[in-house]
């Protein structure tokens, strides 16, 4: 009998662990599904993955492959994909890094900049939306535990909060 109940406490352990990261994964395919509908009803045939490259062209200049890369969590063959088409769409540039002549600078055209202005206001009310009821605690406690997962993870331990 207590042989059964210990399986039973794993077996209940085990699929709290396995709701956790179902929601956690779930919640950022809605999201993503989201954004990418009201992105390209209104702005037209970009993925979020280009939007995002763009956006970080546009917040670091002088940012190499790598570095977007690292930021938006995609490996360097995506990355590379990316940029290609946004390249091929006239939308980013590439010219020859000033400090090191193996990389490439990234530079947005005119256009791609006009884009993400236009693009940062719908990008906010998206975040709202999905956010809609969650209070600053809830927002708050939420980071602290997703903190906690990267780190008992072996990720950094500085907290990952981007934008602040």
């Amino acid at each position: 009998m207590e042989k059964i109940d210990i399986r039973q406490k794993e077996w209940k352990e085990e699929n709290e662990c396995a709701s956790f990261f179902y929601l956690l994964e779930k919640s950022i395919h809605s999201y993503r599904d989201y954004a990418q509908q009201h992105f390209a009803r209104e702005f037209g045939d970009f993925t979020l993955d280009q939007l995002l490259v763009m956006k970080m062209v546009y917040d670091n200049p002088g940012f190499t492959q790598q570095q977007i890369a690292e930021s938006v969590f995609l490996d360097r063959a995506a990355i590379t994909r990316i940029i290609r088409t946004l390249v091929i769409k006239g939308l980013i540039f590439r010219t020859n890094h000033q400090e090191d002549s193996r990389q490439s600078e990234l530079i947005l055209s005119p256009s791609a900049e006009e884009l993400i202005e236009a693009v940062l206001p719908r990008a906010i009310e998206n975040r709202q939306q999905a956010l809609r009821g969650i209070t600053q605690v809830n927002l708050d406690i939420l980071k602290d535990l997703l903190n906690r997962v990267i780190g008992n993870c072996g990720g950094d331990n500085e907290p990952v909060i981007p934008g602040q």
